[in-house]
């Protein structure tokens, strides 16, 4: 198999040119968090408090519940909801590196602040090493 050939298996969103050349994909946000439990956020007007280590906490619009059959809109973070209650936030850090093993909580509100849900996790970082690499570092956090 030709070196080319061999980089090509190992590596995803990888591709080879006419010239045997690897040509990369462009990586995926390097920052990512998913909470679990948004589908206990009943009714509109809720709010998530997202604080990543000392960096500065950003409010993100918890879409509604329908949000999966339209792009949803969270604020200044841009976000995905699935199905199954899990709203995936891409943070705004281009250095996956530096958020490793960073604490993150989130504070889930209501207008009005009566209705308080709360979740903590850690970033985990991967350090990709292929010939394509995208680091990356993502929490899990569950609201409760």
């Amino acid at each position: 198999m030709a070196p080319a050939a061999v980089l090509l298996a190992l590596c995803a969103g990888c591709s080879s040119s006419s010239s045997g050349q690897i040509i990369c994909a462009p990586c995926p946000s390097p920052a990512t968090v998913s909470v679990t439990g948004v589908d206990r956020l009943t009714g509109d007007g809720w709010h998530m408090l997202v604080c990543v280590g000392d960096r500065p906490c950003t409010d993100v619009r918890v879409p509604p519940g329908d949000a999966t059959t339209a792009p949803p809109s969270c604020g200044t973070l841009s976000c995905s909801l699935n199905g199954s209650g899990t709203l995936q936030i891409t943070l705004n850090e281009k250095d996956a590196r530096s958020l490793a093993e960073q604490p993150v909580r989130i504070t889930a509100s209501k207008k009005g602040g009566r209705d308080v849900l709360r979740g903590s996790g850690t970033m985990k970082f991967t350090d990709d090493k292929g010939p394509c690499a995208c680091d990356h570092s993502h929490a899990d956090v569950a609201l409760g």
